[in-house]
């Protein structure tokens, strides 16, 4: 049995949800979890790091603790996507694990 599943608070799932943008929606600032999105269709740009991503569908974000990032919905094809938001003790470790740390 992995440790995560002994011991829950080792990752906890804080809230998910989707959202359908509008044309140029968008979100900015900083989260006291980890928030990954995942891209379902249109496109839209993502900016951390001072760098800018251009995504589309099939691409994923993520948005880690007291980082500050900036995303908007393309103007003329705006994105649809899904976003789960999680944190926890092993989330790092866990994250690494599977290439996204």
């Amino acid at each position: 049995m992995s440790e995560s599943i002994r011991h829950p608070e080792s990752i906890s799932l804080h809230y998910s949800g989707s959202e359908r943008c509008e044309p140029g929606h968008s979100c900015s600032g900083t989260r006291l979890h980890y928030l990954l999105h995942f891209v379902i269709s249109g496109r839209g740009i993502f900016n951390s790091g001072g760098k800018t991503y251009r995504l589309r569908a099939g691409n994923a974000f993520l948005i880690r603790p007291y980082e500050r990032t900036y995303y908007r919905a393309d103007d003329k094809e705006p994105w649809e996507y899904i976003w789960i938001a999680f944190n926890g003790r092993e989330t790092p470790r866990l994250l690494r694990d599977i290439g996204l740390e």
